[in-house]
């Protein structure tokens, strides 16, 4: 029974990061998802630890050729997991004051992942920093459809440097 209730928990950190994933925007949304992946995380580690005691049902012991690969298992999830979280828990300090840039020659765009039938459509921000190379941000999909017709001359992003989280954009005159 211990295990099925973590598993549940995994399964909904997990879909709590995936549906919070399209948050791109906001403080808010940022700390959800970097929640959502420390909980997956922890979640992780209680089964591996579960499984690699020789905890199973009804009590019985695992053998130690199960203990080891389980605790490889998570091992290995746990590395991949830090690895995806990282950038989010990097941005820790970042949260209170957030690096910027102003964008010169603004616009708002979309990119279609596997076209042409266009599974996934992403949204951007894209301009030209002070030197001239070009910068993106990833933007929500409600953004992008109250602002996309808008002709920006310089907008201000406010973001974590890691993950390119946008915490606010400051249209410019």
């Amino acid at each position: 029974m211990p295990g099925g209730v973590v598993v549940l928990g995994m399964l909904f950190a997990l879909g709590l990061v995936y549906l919070l994933g399209g948050l791109r925007e906001g403080i808010m949304a940022w700390i959800l998802v970097t929640l959502g992946m420390v909980v997956f995380l922890i979640m992780i580690m209680c089964l591996g630890v579960m499984k690699t005691a020789g905890v199973g049902k009804n009590g019985e012991k695992h053998p130690v050729l199960c203990c080891i690969g389980w605790g490889t298992v998570t091992c290995i999830l746990g590395i991949l997991t830090i690895y995806f979280a990282g950038r989010n828990i990097l941005d820790i300090p970042y949260a209170i004051k957030p690096e910027n840039v102003i964008l010169h020659d603004a616009c708002f765009a979309t990119e279609n992942i596997d076209e042409p039938d266009a599974i996934m459509t992403y949204y951007r921000l894209k301009g030209y920093e002070e030197d001239g190379d070009e910068t993106s941000f990833y933007i929500n999909k409600s953004r992008y459809k109250k602002d996309k017709d808008m002709i920006l001359d310089s907008v201000e992003v406010y973001y974590l440097p890691h993950s390119r989280h946008i915490i606010q954009i400051k249209y410019l005159d």
